[in-house]
């Protein structure tokens, strides 16, 4: 009986390799990208592709590696094209004093007028109880 034959070690390391493009590699490492006008709305614009890397939790290798593995055939146009703004971490009291005011810009808006015909309310929503 024969023993079978082996491969030499340099070839099963590189019949292992993933096939991963150097930009697809390099994603997360870019950082941001400049773009004129989402630069003035947005403190950081990233692509689709870095953004959703970058907001998977360190844990999760095997999804970073999906994301980041996707070549031309599988749709990576769409990854590597679509840009994504991103502002700054806002402070937990910020967030509050802003929800704060679109509860009150949003029941103002409310009470102006009626949503149907545009005509003033006489009830606020909150004031009519149903029985």
């Amino acid at each position: 009986m024969r023993t079978k034959r082996k491969r030499g070690a340099e070839q099963s390391t590189i019949a292992k390799r993933l096939k991963v493009s150097i930009s697809a590699a390099k994603g997360s490492e870019l950082g941001p990208i400049s773009h004129n006008t989402l630069s003035y709305c947005y403190s950081e614009v990233y692509t689709l592709r870095q953004f959703l890397v970058d907001s998977l939790p360190p844990t999760s290798r095997s999804r970073r590696q999906n994301i980041s593995t996707h070549t031309l055939e599988n749709g990576s146009a769409f990854l590597d094209t679509t840009l994504v703004g991103r502002l700054k971490k806002t402070k937990p009291a910020q967030d509050e004093e802003r929800h704060l005011e679109f509860v009150t810009f949003t029941q103002s808006q409310r009470r102006s007028t009626h949503s149907s015909n545009g005509t003033p309310e006489e009830y606020h929503l909150t004031e009519v109880s149903i029985d």
